[in-house]
């Protein structure tokens, strides 16, 4: 029991780690209201955004504006896989004219292999807290 504690607090400690969390138990919160609901069943992503808004609503925050594609491009590929896309990526997504590729590129990286690796990563350092002194020497 200990040992646990001990990592919850490190765990906390760490800003990004500590959102990642909240964001988990909102997640949980978004089931579990979704679970509790009769008569309409909403898209999980409904469910979510509406509890997240809440929050905000709740915390009076206020959303950042959206991303233009090159910015999201980026960033949800650094936080699924881990990489940036390549130039041919880039471009092929730039020149993309559907309104859907946003949702398309995510089902996408989703399916990757590095999305496994890149998750496996992160919930090792956060259950186990194993954490080298240099991370870039330890990566294949």
């Amino acid at each position: 029991m200990r040992t646990i504690a001990l990592s919850l607090r490190s765990l906390l400690a760490c800003p990004a780690l500590r959102i990642a969390a909240i964001g988990c138990f909102v997640l949980a919160e978004a089931i579990q209201a979704e679970s509790l609901t009769t008569n309409a069943v909403l898209p999980l992503r409904e469910v979510i955004d509406a509890s997240v808004q809440a929050a905000w609503k709740q915390e009076t925050l206020q959303p950042a504006p959206r991303a233009d594609d090159a910015t999201f491009l980026r960033r949800v590929s650094l936080d699924l896989t881990g990489t940036i896309p390549t130039a041919e990526e880039a471009r092929k997504f730039l020149d993309d004219k559907d309104a859907e590729k946003r949702a398309k590129l995510v089902d996408r990286l989703l399916a990757d292999s590095r999305f496994a690796q890149q998750q496996a990563t992160w919930w090792d350092l956060i259950l186990f807290g194993r954490n080298p002194a240099n991370p870039d020497a330890t990566r294949k």
